[in-house]
């Protein structure tokens, strides 16, 4: 089976479904990309992976972009992987309850 390559590039227009690391180091699975009904504005859907597993929306145009952090640009979501979320809520738990969760 061929796995989508991660948009090595990040300035891609296109958002794939899977799963991606905040700046801040939480992650999160991002379900597709939405229009807005009225602006018809794209919209990233995502869920995170700690906690319950809220569902989220965010401006694609704001998801792709780069920020500044200790004097450098990063993304502000970076890509991970095309894997299926885990949605066993102990998996979820436990992400939540690692010490890398701030």
């Amino acid at each position: 089976m061929n796995t989508p390559l991660p948009p090595q590039d990040q300035t891609l227009t296109i958002i794939q479904p899977g799963r991606y690391r905040h700046y801040k180091g939480k992650e999160y699975q991002v379900i597709g990309v939405a229009k807005h009904s009225e602006t018809e504005e794209d919209f990233v859907v995502y869920r995170t992976l700690y906690g319950a597993g809220d569902l989220w929306i965010r401006p694609a145009k704001m998801f792709k972009e780069k920020i500044e952090m200790e004097g450098k640009l990063v993304f502000r979501f970076e890509w991970i992987d095309d894997a299926k979320a885990e949605t066993d809520p102990t998996t979820i738990k436990a992400q939540k309850d690692s010490p890398e969760s701030v």
